[in-house]
């Protein structure tokens, strides 16, 4: 596949890009040269099991989580250290 100077015209265009006229052909060429090294990647070919595969996360299933379940709240131990409060709220300066 090989990228025109108008492609990366519009492609700047759509991204609202100001790309000089004299630098469309060196981006069109740094494009093609991506695009030949991704067809280049695509090449190699996978692993025959899905054992060598790690898949989307690098980790893999084992990540222990903890259980989603309601427990007590310290909030209003907090709200009693709190400076500057106003009833059963912070009370914090004004952002303008």
């Amino acid at each position: 596949m090989t990228i025109r100077t108008q492609e990366v015209a519009h492609m700047a265009a759509l991204a609202r890009l100001e790309i000089p006229e004299a630098a469309l052909t060196d981006i069109a060429g740094e494009l093609d040269r991506i695009l030949h090294y991704m067809e280049q990647i695509s090449e190699i070919p996978r692993a025959e099991s899905d054992e060598d595969d790690p898949g989307p996360c690098a980790a893999g299933d084992g990540t222990p989580l903890r259980s989603d379940e309601p427990g007590p709240s310290n909030a209003f131990d907090l709200l009693e250290q709190a400076p500057d409060r106003e009833g059963e709220f912070f009370r914090v300066p004004r952002i303008l």
